[in-house]
């Protein structure tokens, strides 16, 4: 009873990992926001509980999927398909009621991606209400700002190879922000720190833009307590970095 009790919360958990993986995949810049929403919440659940249904039903009709013989092997087995294969086997579920067929495959996977456009819709809505940069000027602080996220930003795998760090996807996106005339400043910033959210995560875009405004406060002097530095004009680059910018190994300079 107690294995069997076990055995339905881990296909429950594997059912709400796969369902987190699923939702989050495309938000880059605060997956866990994703399941802080009812709706997020609501997703997991409803994952949980296919998971724990696909684990009852591969029980009760003692479905091994040719596992046979070891007691604990075909245990093993019909948990991770229950918790791992749910979304799948969700898929397959269809009811024929006399000259009536229900489509529950259907049913359940249309209200999985009403769901999932209802976080997309909430966390489009928490990214615009955000407005870290307001106190910046695009004119002037659009290059440090990226110059400190980018000297910021260490990748720790591959993903730092991508178009995203690279030079020429900075140069293409600063030049086609700066001749958007139909665009005012405030919406061009917004752009920019949507892109950069993608990239780095909303603490670091904030920390840089709080940086700049305390440096512009101070009249472009260093921070307090570096021994009276001399002052610092970041719009002409970062200290100790090149006046081109930050830029990835043979990307090339910053325009």
């Amino acid at each position: 009873m107690v294995v069997t009790l076990c055995q339905f919360a881990v296909a429950g958990f594997l059912g709400a990992f796969v369902a987190y993986a699923r939702l989050t995949r495309n938000i880059v810049d605060a997956p866990w926001q994703a399941i802080r929403t009812v709706p997020g919440a609501v997703y997991l659940g409803v994952n949980a509980v296919l998971s724990l249904v696909a684990f009852g039903v591969l029980v009760a009709f003692d479905l091994t999927f040719g596992v046979d013989g070891d007691p604990i092997r075909q245990s093993v087995t019909q948990t991770l398909a229950a918790g791992l294969g749910a979304p799948l086997l969700s898929r397959l579920l269809s009811v024929k009621v006399g000259t009536l067929r229900l489509d529950l495959a259907n049913d359940v996977n249309t209200f999985l991606r009403q769901i999932r456009r209802a976080v997309a819709q909430r966390h489009a809505a928490d990214r615009l209400s955000r407005n870290h940069l307001a106190r910046l000027d695009f004119a002037e602080d659009c290059v440090p700002l990226i110059e400190l996220v980018n000297g910021a930003f260490q990748p720790l795998d591959e993903e730092g190879a991508g178009p995203r760090e690279s030079g020429a996807y900075l140069r293409r996106l600063l030049e086609e922000l700066r001749v958007r005339s139909d665009l005012p400043d405030c919406a061009k910033l917004k752009l920019l720190e949507l892109e950069l959210v993608d990239w780095v995560g909303w603490p670091a875009v904030r920390g840089a833009a709080r940086m700049l405004e305390r440096m512009r406060e101070d009249g472009g002097q260093g921070p307090p307590g570096n021994g009276g530095s001399p002052s610092v004009d970041l719009r002409g680059g970062v200290p100790g970095l090149s006046p081109g910018g930050v830029h990835p190994a043979g990307s090339g300079p910053l325009p």
